[in-house]
């Protein structure tokens, strides 16, 4: 049974920057509220002043507070650009995204006239998260060219696989951490037909993560190789008589 790819990384919950904003705001304004409390004068001294026959001009003091004002002001600014780049970075910037490198290799192995493919599959963390392992969505597609079917044709067309025998592959693995790399192998016997080559595609799907005012969904990699599956005498006679016909 063909196992259906899980679908690729997308927010669910779109309101975590109106949310972060939000306090961002509140935390600004009472900055602001506290900057302008220490200005707010008592009625008492305020007709003292009115009553004054003439104005007193600002000391020091006052100076104190309009430049205390000020950079308080400064302080809220750079509070909301800091809580927006912040935002920009880690989440539109896809730093915290999963990241996986991925790389799959053939072998063909030969016992008489029997023919063996060895598969081997490497995965690497180079993101800066850890990345939960979806273990059934993490499978080797096996693809054959059987010789006999194979008609001349007049043009160039892509070649016609088999359809794909499917094994499960890193079912010993449930996460990867970053900077980690993990492998596996899988050893195949092919059919008794001559077969002229064999495509290895490798699939892995990841866990989505939980936040705290959003949730992600998994993520999926893939990673092809072509293996040639003649035998090394038949290979190397099909490259002479090319030569030949080309001198």
């Amino acid at each position: 049974m063909r196992l259906m790819p899980f679908p690729a990384t997308a927010l669910k919950n779109r309101l975590l920057l109106p949310i972060a904003i939000a306090v961002i705001v509140i935390a600004a304004c009472g900055i602001f509220a506290q900057s302008f409390a220490g200005q707010v004068q008592s009625p008492t001294q305020t007709v003292a002043v009115a009553a004054s026959p003439a104005p007193t001009p600002p000391g020091p003091t006052d100076w104190h507070k309009t430049i205390d004002s000020s950079q308080k002001l400064i302080s809220a600014l750079a509070i909301i650009v800091g809580g927006v780049w912040a935002w920009l970075k880690f989440f539109r910037g896809r730093t915290v995204c999963s990241r996986l490198e991925l790389t799959v290799s053939g072998k063909i192995i030969m016992s008489g006239t029997t023919k063996f493919l060895k598969a081997t599959m490497e995965m690497k963390n180079v993101g800066l998260s850890q990345v939960k392992l979806k273990g059934d969505a993490i499978y080797l597609d096996v693809f054959l060219i059987d010789a006999a079917g194979v008609r001349p044709a007049q043009h160039i067309y892509n070649a016609m696989w088999s359809e794909p025998v499917t094994f499960a592959v890193f079912q010993d693995h449930g996460w990867v951490e970053p900077a980690e790399e993990i492998s596996d192998e899988l050893l195949f016997q092919l059919p008794e037909s001559e077969q002229l080559a064999g495509k290895l595609k490798l699939t892995v799907n990841s866990r989505g993560n939980s936040w705290v005012f959003f949730e992600t969904e998994g993520t999926r990699w893939s990673a092809t190789t072509i293996v040639d599956c003649l035998p090394p005498a038949k290979a190397d006679e099909s490259t002479t008589s090319e030569r030949g016909k080309k001198s």
